[in-house]
């Protein structure tokens, strides 16, 4: 989870939160600056007092960093002894401020490996994202999921979610692997997600 250092100070129970449960805990500058308004020696100053007042909230410090924006430069590559993350799925969260629309977009994008971009700053994306995972959760089966299958989905404007059919097979009988992020037709987003039934076989 990317933070910025300034939430950190003004919401430390739900940072102390995020480390009891076990999540990681990325750097996101202090206050969401951009790294190409950055110097190199900028750059190490805002990693130090992001690092020290994590430290002093939570007990641990950041392991990986997400450039604001996603804007990386060389310097911050070169400068900042982590990895850096990039998301996958920009699910436009900010953007939207919509639930339906998050919601579409978190399960439009699900594939293996998949980043998902969001941020929890915004109410309608903590109920997009909650019922993203129900709706997911309620097409699981004993508690299994698979990104090998691929099973297509439509969308509906009312975020209600159908499956469409079966794996999707080529003419030798060979599972297609669903990739790629939903289109939309005639008002109905179609979406690609893996999906998998433990010991059971997609009619």
């Amino acid at each position: 989870m990317g933070k910025a250092g300034n939430r950190i100070k003004t919401t430390p129970e739900s940072v102390k939160r995020m480390a009891e449960e076990g999540h990681e805990i990325g750097y996101h500058t202090w206050s969401h600056t951009f790294f190409f308004n950055m110097t190199k020696k900028q750059i190490e100053d805002d990693l130090n007092t992001f690092q020290q007042k994590l430290m002093e909230v939570c007990g641990q410090k950041a392991t990986v960093y997400r450039a604001p924006g996603g804007n990386i430069t060389n310097t911050a590559l070169s400068t900042i002894p982590m990895p850096h993350i990039m998301w996958s799925v920009d699910t436009r969260d900010w953007e939207t401020r919509n639930t339906t629309a998050v919601k579409n977009a978190i399960i439009g994008g699900l594939k293996d490996g998949a980043i998902i971009l969001v941020h929890d700053i915004h109410a309608t994306t903590y109920y997009g994202t909650k019922e993203a995972i129900e709706a997911v959760k309620a097409m699981m089966v004993n508690g299994e999921w698979d990104v090998f299958s691929g099973v297509k989905l439509q969308i509906a404007a009312d975020g209600t979610i159908t499956k469409v059919d079966a794996p999707l097979m080529d003419n030798a009988g060979n599972e297609i692997v669903a990739a790629g992020g939903p289109s939309v037709e005639d008002g109905v987003i179609t979406g690609t997600m893996n999906y998998f039934v433990a010991g059971v076989e997609e009619a």
